[in-house]
């Protein structure tokens, strides 16, 4: 404790949350009235020096008003009382002096100390090495808190994101919970402010997983029994999957004999790919609307039939497909959400026909015929993916049942569902 004090040390930064009560209040210290009760919070957790803050306040605990008559706390003489703040306000004293400065003189809290039946040399005795603590905490210029964590304006190592009393984040604890996030939390947490909000939240749930177990959480039997079953079914997963990796991947032989095994499930049946013009009524519409939105849709199918792009002629026409230039997509039966206008474009039998007008939910329309796909079972080699992951799941269950029925053979194992009588 080199280099003498660098902070002075006064009450307002050293007591233990001593309460300032009511005179009704028992059980707490009454701190006179020439010394500021204000923010009493510090060294809650370091007995020692709530000890001696204890001591400290109870030497300046004057009680002789109450059985004087006097309507408040006695205070020392004006003049010492001026010289005390003089003192402890202009003059580079030392903590311990800056608290002797604001207290009473001794011939007053003597008086109290007799009221109390406590002798006078102890608590004196007392009051100097409470002192002394106080000032030696001061001298260092910090809490004795803070002697065991760490500074909050030091730098963090680069590896780490935050540091709290009890624990650290570190750089990839956080990165991998960031990457854990739903892609919409993690374009708010993208900016630098967003950085460190979600590093301030893992912090959070750090701090109360510390609480949750300082209070015993940990060893309830429930959470106890989640955390087991949690446990059960991560490591039965991971079994699994070293099973799957122990069995390899499947072989060219058994992928085509799989896929010819289930030719069925590939066959895609005849499909059309349409264009659409569309002379939307909206609601119902009245005869003249139908009527006018009909002859829109007669003049579409001329255009059409007259060879000119699809494209160009949906230009004056309506609906979704406007913005792809008339082109509806590709429908099997049963794909198009109206019947009339599936018949219509399952009737057009040669690329670029162009169908009748046809009435339908939304208005009327004429649909073009741009490509008529036939049904067809693709070729092994053109589905290879799709098959591999067709037959994962069969692998997987093959995996499970090899490794269940290894299992149950070498246990000695009893099931009684039916409990005996």
């Amino acid at each position: 404790m080199s280099g003498g004090c660098s902070s002075s040390l006064d009450l307002n930064s050293l007591a233990v949350m001593v309460p300032v009560p009511t005179r009704a209040t028992t059980g707490s210290f009454l701190l006179p009235s020439c010394v500021s009760p204000e923010p009493l919070q510090a060294f809650r957790s370091n007995r020692a020096v709530a000890a001696a803050t204890a001591t400290l306040s109870m030497f300046m605990n004057c009680k002789s008003w109450r059985e004087s008559g006097e309507s408040g706390p006695r205070r020392p003489s004006p003049v010492r009382a001026n010289r005390n703040k003089e003192a402890a306000r202009n003059s580079n004293v030392s903590g311990a002096h800056a608290i002797a400065a604001q207290m009473p003189d001794r011939a007053h809290c003597a008086s109290h100390l007799r009221l109390q039946g406590i002798p006078l040399q102890l608590p004196v005795r007392a009051l100097h090495r409470a002192v002394l603590l106080l000032a030696v905490c001061s001298c260092e210029g910090r809490s004795p808190e803070a002697t065991t964590a760490p500074a909050s304006n030091a730098p963090l190592p680069r590896d780490l994101v935050a540091r709290f009393d009890g624990g650290v984040v570190t750089r990839t604890e956080w990165e991998r919970e960031s990457r854990r996030l739903p892609p919409a939390l993690r374009e708010q947490f993208a900016s630098e402010a967003g950085q460190r909000e979600f590093a301030w939240s893992l912090v959070d749930k750090r701090l109360m997983v510390a609480e949750a177990k300082r209070q015993g959480l940990a060893g309830r039997e429930d959470i106890a029994r989640q955390v087991r079953e949690l446990e059960e079914r991560l490591v039965v997963q991971a079994l699994l999957a070293q099973e799957e990796r122990a069995a390899g991947a499947p072989g060219e032989q058994e992928l085509r004999g799989w896929y010819d095994a289930n030719r069925q499930q590939f066959e895609q049946p005849e499909r059309v790919h349409l264009g659409r013009i569309l002379a939307r009524v909206e609601g119902q519409g009245s005869a003249a609307e139908r009527t006018k939105a009909r002859a829109r849709a007669e003049e579409f199918a001329r255009r059409l039939k007259a060879k000119e792009p699809l494209a160009q002629v949906q230009s004056s026409g309506d609906g979704p497909e406007r913005a792809r230039g008339g082109d509806l997509g590709l429908f099997a039966r049963g794909e198009l959400p109206d019947r009339r206008l599936e018949d219509a474009a399952f009737a057009l039998r040669e690329p670029g026909q162009v169908s009748p007008v046809v009435e339908t939910a939304e208005g009327f329309a004429v649909v073009q015929l741009i490509e008529r796909r036939p049904a067809r079972t693709p070729p092994f080699e053109e589905v290879r993916a799709e098959v591999e992951g067709r037959m994962a799941p069969v692998r997987q269950r093959r995996v499970f049942d090899a490794l269940r029925a290894r299992l149950r053979s070498g246990a000695d194992v009893q099931v009684e569902v039916t409990a005996r009588p």
